[in-house]
């Protein structure tokens, strides 16, 4: 399946570690880790 462009990215945050934040995206499922 192809994922069309998208201009932001929606972040939803699915798991947090203490400070550590781990963020999927909603429109291509891409993650991220951010820290708080």
């Amino acid at each position: 399946m192809k994922v069309l462009p998208h201009l932001r990215h929606r972040w939803v945050t699915i798991e947090q570690i203490g400070k550590v934040v781990v963020q999927e995206c909603g429109v291509c499922g891409k993650t991220r880790v951010r820290v708080r």
